[in-house]
């Protein structure tokens, strides 16, 4: 059953849009979930979790915009606005859905700078991509910090 926000009736799938599109000129970063999914239908095809593939077609969706299965198109963000969401280690995930930095790190190369990319490459570099965020910075600890945020911050300050 669709609900009314604004005057745009949306399913809760995608609920989100009209939300993120009337705050996009005040938005500064909207951290895409990328988590404790499936595989992730994008327009470019459905990606598995924790690949490259996913990391780079969920924030590509936002960085050209699209038209969702239902309801107004969805139009681009600045890259500046949009970084992966990601769990800082295995305990913080739903089992198989951690994703390592390494597969992090050739993801943000790919929407940078157009290397390391797997079957999808986006139209064109985002040098600007934001970054990572980790939604609890208790599960890094946990985890190591030395297996998580350590390498993917000194990988995200070695990037121009």
């Amino acid at each position: 059953m669709p609900i009314r926000i604004g005057k745009v009736d949306v399913c809760i799938w995608g609920a989100y849009l009209p939300i993120i599109g009337g705050l996009r000129s005040d938005l500064t970063v909207l951290h895409v979930q990328l988590y404790n999914n499936g595989p992730v239908p994008t327009p470019w095809g459905n990606y598995n979790p924790t690949t490259v593939d996913m990391l780079v077609g969920s924030a590509d969706m936002l960085l050209e915009g699209f038209q969702p299965a239902s309801g107004p198109a969805f139009a681009p963000l600045r890259a500046d606005q949009v970084a992966f969401g990601l769990p800082s280690g295995p305990s913080s995930a739903n089992a198989g859905n951690f994703t390592s930095v390494a597969t992090i790190e050739a993801a943000y190369k790919c929407l940078a700078t157009g290397t390391s990319c797997g079957s999808h490459v986006p139209s064109r570099k985002y040098p600007a991509f934001r970054g990572v965020m980790t939604w609890s910075i208790n599960w890094d600890r946990h985890d190591g910090a030395a297996n998580f945020s350590q390498p993917l911050a000194s990988f995200l300050r070695s990037q121009p």
